[in-house]
């Protein structure tokens, strides 16, 4: 039937039906009663786009609908039938294809003779659709995000939880591939972590590319252009072999350090859009903090149970010299033992100087941390230290019957640096390498000269070392696992080596062939032109003579400390008096008036820096010299404004008293 038949075919009573549909402010259709189009007002034309209504009359209504609408419009129109009302919501683009959401009512119409029409009442309500849509996508992304961030707190390992996540992610996000790779630090390259989409052994093949510009921390977003790098390397393997036609790709951050990746991949769509991004980002962000944590608690465990190791080596390396020293004065106790002092002698001494040794490298670790380690550079020639060095340790080598080999340029290597911090490395290095040597094992020290660094190596024939512990081995209190033949040492030799080489400017670096092949560390230190200074490297050594008139104060809580250290004072010919207290050491400066004070910090009440202000209060307080003596390290500008003129830290050595001695006897 023809349009203009159809149109007339209405009956007169229509006409006020027309007119009140052209000019109602609703989209209004009329239908006839097999459902095809007669009418449409004006508002409806307009939201159509509708030029020519001529093209779309007489069609059934049903077929203007997109096929995935029909369903609901058979419906609708089948409610309206038998029931006289039928509703529906569906999409339906406009006559210029933009797509808009309608909210449809079909109610039926009857005239008196039983002819039936249908009213179509159509509103857009496109916005209340996305905006719907979008409260949905954002409940569900907050619950997707929520329930992440819940399991990444409740479980232990992060690790195992990401799959899980992201195989939920991929179902809200349309995806079906996902890739989480972790950064391996030993061997600076990524590793699988968790993936879905692809075969296990296909997805092992992804692990070779190179993410260096992944890992330097930007996004790779769908298909940026112009960008050359491995997460289009990886973009371009899953279109190939896939169909991946949606990417993106999150670096994994923690504190400013990259440590992985996380990327999702769609076959069924171009691209991903911003709200979908912003939960790739979100999961990003999430899984970044949980790996941090996780690390952070694998760190402090680690280094709890390195405290406890260091704790139990400690216990060991302080019984052992006690041990000896307690035997040596219970032979001195016994009838007629004095007669064995001058075999004991040499045992006590050897004794002292470990526990001091020990204690010193604690201390010295404790100023590397808090920086207040402190250099006496001088133009020094490395090859002279590294000698004296092995000439200290052939001694204990030849305990472990072990040898060792020298082999050095006959020229100089001038370096500037501390020539005692030095020979501190090299020894600590030399007594490394004899504990992992073992007997009748050979140790061999070479150098070279490439004339801007010179090269010091300390091979060793020993355990070796695995290619995994090259570097932790440097860490604090590190026994690295390995099995040595001595159990001596506190795990802090390498750690303190390593940063006094770093504060001479150089590197100190540990290679092996791996377990069983021995090992060797390699100390570079920058060259120095010219040749050392003679003044400069001389050692100021002055011949002893005891002091002239040379009065002391010893002032120290410690009975024992303080009696030894006046005795000690004694010995050198100085005339030496000794008080347990600050307090007590005020008022005893009314009547004895030393030169040289030696003050314990420590002290309870009156501490070592309130004694020395109300020294230098007094009238001839400016007249003493002033010695802080601390088991501490001491702050030296708190040290210089309490008005010491030097600080030790204790046990003083013989040296260091000997100094402190002359400076007063140049002052008498």
């Amino acid at each position: 039937m023809q349009p203009e038949k159809l149109e007339s075919s209405l009956p007169a009573s229509e006409d006020l039906t027309r007119a009140i549909l052209e000019n109602s402010p609703d989209s209004l259709g009329l239908l006839d009663a097999a459902g095809r189009l007669l009418l449409i007002n004006e508002t409806c034309r307009n939201l159509l786009a509708v030029d020519d209504f001529a093209a779309a009359s007489g069609k059934e209504w049903r077929i203007l609908w997109p096929e995935s609408a029909r369903p609901q419009v058979d419906k609708a129109m089948a409610a309206a039938r038998s029931e006289g009302r039928g509703r529906f919501r569906g999409w339906c683009a406009t006559a210029n294809g933009e797509p808009k959401f309608w909210d449809v009512i079909v109610t039926r119409l009857s005239d008196g003779g039983g002819t039936a029409r249908y009213l179509t009442v159509s509103r857009d309500i496109t916005d209340i659709k996305r905006m719907e849509d979008a409260l949905r996508r954002s409940a569900r992304s907050t619950a997707l995000t929520s329930e992440a961030a819940a399991e990444l707190l409740r479980r232990g390992d992060p690790q195992v939880v990401v799959e899980d996540i992201c195989r939920k992610a991929m179902a809200e996000l349309d995806c079906q591939y996902f890739f989480n790779f972790l950064l391996d630090r030993e061997s600076a390259s990524l590793r699988l972590n968790a993936f879905a989409g692809v075969p296990e052994e296909e997805a092992r093949e992804f692990e070779q590319l190179d993410y260096s510009e992944i890992m330097s921390g930007w996004v790779a977003r769908n298909s940026e252009p112009g960008r050359a790098c491995a997460a289009y390397d990886l973009h371009a393997k899953l279109r190939d072999s896939y169909g991946v036609t949606a990417f993106c790709c999150h670096p994994l951050l923690a504190q400013g350090e990259v440590f992985g990746l996380l990327s999702f991949g769609s076959r069924t769509r171009s691209e991903f859009n911003d709200s979908e991004i912003e939960i790739m980002e979100t999961l990003s962000q999430y899984v970044s903090m949980a790996m941090a944590r996780a690390q952070m608690e694998r760190t402090l465990r680690e280094s709890d149970k390195r405290k406890d190791e260091f704790i139990a080596a400690l216990a060991h390396e302080l019984r052992n010299p006690l041990a000896a020293i307690h035997n040596a004065f219970s032979v001195l106790n016994e009838p007629g033992g004095g007669a064995a002092m001058p075999k004991l002698r040499p045992i006590l001494d050897r004794q002292l100087h470990l526990l001091v040794r020990l204690v010193d490298d604690l201390l010295d670790i404790a100023r590397i941390k808090t920086g207040k380690i402190e250099l006496r550079r001088q133009c020094v020639d490395l090859m002279s230290i590294v000698t004296q060095s092995v000439e200290a340790a052939e001694p204990s080598l030849r305990s472990r019957v072990q040898e060792i080999g020298l082999s050095l340029p006959s020229e100089a290597s001038i370096i500037e640096g501390d020539p005692a911090r030095l020979m501190q490395v090299f020894t600590n290095l030399l007594d490394n390498a004899a504990k992992y040597a073992a007997p009748h094992g050979r140790i061999d020290v070479t150098a070279t000269n490439d004339g801007a660094n010179v090269i010091v190596s300390v091979r060793d024939n020993g355990v070796g070392i695995p290619a995994e512990k090259l570097e932790s081995i440097f860490d604090l209190f590190n026994q690295s696992n390995r099995p040595r033949y001595s159990q001596d040492g506190l795990g802090v030799g390498l750690t303190l080596a390593r940063s006094l080489v770093h504060q001479h400017g150089g590197k100190l670096e540990a290679h092996s062939g791996g377990p069983g092949l021995g090992s060797e560390f390699l100390v570079c230190l920058p060259l120095l032109g010219g040749a050392p200074n003679e003044r400069e490297n001389r050692q100021d050594v002055t011949s002893w003579t005891s002091p002239v008139a040379c009065r002391a104060l010893v002032v120290d809580d410690d009975r024992d400390v303080a009696d030894s250290l006046v005795m000690f004072l004694k010995s050198l010919g100085v005339e030496a008096r000794v008080i347990y207290s600050g307090k007590e050491a005020l008022e005893l400066l009314a009547d004895y008036k030393p030169h040289l004070i030696l003050l314990d910090i420590g002290m309870p009440r009156v501490d070592g820096f309130e004694t020395a202000r109300r020294i230098r209060e007094l009238p001839d307080g400016r007249r003493v010299h002033l010695v802080a003596l601390s088991g501490w390290e001491l702050d030296k500008a708190q040290a210089i404004e309490a008005g010491f003129d030097r600080q030790f830290v204790k046990p003083i050595t013989v040296a260091d008293l000997q100094q402190a001695i002359l400076a007063v006897e140049q002052r008498l």
